[in-house]
């Protein structure tokens, strides 16, 4: 579909609904994703930094402070189907049941029946990055794609038309399912990679996108030119942009220390950073690789060149690939870079950079749905056992009980303008977590937000 056929369509189809929340506008908005961190991804890297509060389960992050909203959020897919099914019908056994999803086997048996049933009805990336987009429930695999099988109107795309800046960053391939989602894009399967990233290349909507697959180096970082260009659209599309013979005005980045001088001075107006690696950039960078904090300073400095504001989604993508294989210290390693980025968003409203600060800035931090359901190391046998704190610089003690995504609550914390719109929108309380709010309420908040 082409973009201007989509503007058309989605002029019919608007699912936006109505909104009671009020506030007063925000000039900016930042969410932060870290893909496939459950509560105990976010507790087991805080061990890791010394950051964690064992006896009273307090983070000590900075966003653990007293300004912050702290709550959970629910993940849920409309379906489990990967492809519209044409009813709209919210499938009622994915909906998240608190006593469900803590139940444990009654004696004398053993076990815990809540670890397979929060398996079974789990989200993909696609749809919660969809439902956090647009405020709308979808199947999984959908990218900004109706159950009635048509596309949906996106922050990404309210902010643009607000004037806004926007800006997606990750650190996997620039169209994966949540920067393809929060980035605006549309598809009806999130596995059409040159069509969704041809769509964020050519639409104007995004005025940063930042992140790897590179078509013109290997997994690890190696120069190996035509492997694949399903992540930046075709091998012509590609070619354009990198030679700067494309109509759409990107200027392309590739070496670390472009990402970098990036941060600092005068900018490009639209920026391209393609990492120069196929799949997941390291947390720590490497000798010509950024990492996400370094792409976070680049981005904000080009955005904030916009008197009207900007909205920016930072994904760290890769939690959710190392809890995929079950790599407990890759998964702290790529949730500390995560905390590095939530710092650098911190320090930069701080110091008002730009004239932006926490009066006119709303800042999420959050995840998409949990993934491993990590518990304590002998929670197999003890469900929901606590992790086990082994100290500054170690991995804490603990247990995978899943082997792919659950529908299990996920933190949410918020600052800034508008913040305080979530204690309007919650869903349920949770016997362990407290009050919830649901994924849809992420797009709700950051559109009152924004003052739409």
């Amino acid at each position: 579909m082409t973009y201007k056929r989509f503007l058309a369509a989605s002029a019919l189809v608007c699912m936006l609904g109505t909104l009671s929340l009020q506030a007063a506008p925000a000039k900016n908005a930042i969410l932060m994703i870290a893909d496939g961190a459950g509560y105990n991804t976010w507790v087991a890297a805080s061990m890791y930094q010394g950051r964690f509060d064992s006896s009273n389960r307090v983070f000590r992050q900075v966003f653990g402070g007293p300004a912050w909203q702290k709550i959970f959020t629910s993940t849920y897919p409309l379906s489990r189907e990967e492809s519209p099914t044409k009813t709209g019908k919210q499938r009622t056994n994915l909906v998240y049941e608190p006593q469900k999803a803590w139940q444990k086997a009654v004696p004398p048996k053993t076990g815990c029946p809540a670890y397979e049933n929060l398996e079974r009805t789990a989200t993909d990336s696609a749809a919660s990055a969809t439902a956090m987009a647009t405020g709308q429930k979808t199947y999984n695999a959908a990218i900004n794609w109706s159950d009635m099988d048509a596309p949906m109107t996106t922050l990404a795309q309210i902010s643009k038309r607000q004037g806004k800046s926007v800006g997606i960053l990750t650190t996997v391939p620039l169209c994966h399912a949540t920067p393809a989602g929060l980035g605006g894009a549309h598809n009806r399967s999130r596995n059409n990679y040159e069509e969704i990233s041809a769509e964020m290349l050519t639409a104007p909507v995004i005025d940063v996108l930042m992140g790897a697959g590179n078509p013109d180096y290997d997994e690890d970082g190696n120069y190996a030119p035509s492997r694949s260009y399903k992540y930046v659209g075709s091998a012509k599309l590609w070619a354009e942009q990198v030679t700067g013979k494309g109509t759409n005005g990107w200027t392309v980045i590739q070496d670390r220390a472009d990402f970098q001088k990036l941060a600092h001075g005068p900018t490009p107006s639209r920026v391209l950073g393609a990492a120069k690696i196929a799949e997941t950039t390291p947390p720590q960078g490497g000798t010509n690789l950024p990492t996400l904090s370094e792409m976070v300073s680049g981005t904000l400095n080009v955005l904030d060149n916009n008197p009207k504001g900007f909205y920016m989604m930072v994904e760290g993508g890769a939690v959710d690939w190392a809890n995929h294989k079950h790599d407990a210290p890759r998964m702290v390693k790529e949730m500390t870079a995560y905390f590095d980025a939530v710092e650098t968003v911190c320090r930069y409203l701080d110091n008002n950079t730009a004239g932006n600060n926490w009066s006119n800035t709303i800042v999420i931090l959050t995840a998409d749905h949990d993934n491993g359901q990590i518990w304590g190391p002998d929670s197999a046998n003890v469900p929901f056992q606590p992790l086990e704190d082994r100290g500054i610089g170690k991995v804490p003690g603990l247990r995978y009980n899943g082997r792919s995504h659950s529908n299990a609550l996920v933190p949410l914390f918020a600052r800034g303008a508008g913040a305080d719109l979530f204690t309007t929108e919650f869903k349920g309380t949770d016997p362990v977590f407290g009050p919830y709010v649901d994924d849809t309420d992420i797009f709700k908040v950051m559109r009152a937000a924004l003052g739409e």
